[in-house]
């Protein structure tokens, strides 16, 4: 006649477990290791370390050298606004790929619940102040 070994539930068999673990797979010696336990932080100790651990990943990335995201979509936006004017040209000077960007980048801001006036208010200083730029750029490279 074969033995059955009893249905163990909750935690007859969480013991069963770590007792069946314990006996496989048991350590000894200096590589044993006993699991510490952890103070509890208080939430403004882990925000503030959350934060230094922030600082410390940005200023990391400024020593290799590497642009954060906003700073690489802001240059593909000035570079694509040097390449036209927004005025009654604008739209007639781009080309079909180039209206569409326009539209996909409307569209995701309009979803984002922004006004469309505001929108195309914001793109017009935006190009002033690229303008701008390029005209201090060429002065102070000229000199």
């Amino acid at each position: 006649m074969t033995k059955y070994k009893p249905i163990l539930h909750g935690d007859e068999l969480a013991a069963a477990i770590t007792a069946e673990a314990d006996a496989t797979f048991a350590r000894s010696g200096k590589f044993a290791r006993r699991a510490r336990k952890r103070a509890k932080q208080t939430e403004a100790v882990r925000k503030a370390k959350a934060r230094a651990r922030a600082k410390e990943w940005r200023s990391k990335n400024d020593g290799q050298g590497r642009p954060e995201t906003v700073d690489v979509a802001m240059a593909m936006l000035r570079s694509f606004l040097r390449q036209f004017a927004i005025d009654e040209t604008f739209a007639t000077a781009m080309n079909k790929q180039e209206q569409n960007l326009i539209a996909g980048m409307l569209l995701d801001l309009l979803k984002q619940g922004y006004s469309q006036d505001q929108i195309v208010l914001v793109c017009k200083r935006y190009c002033q102040r690229v303008d701008a730029d390029d005209a201090i750029q060429g002065v102070v490279n000229d000199e």
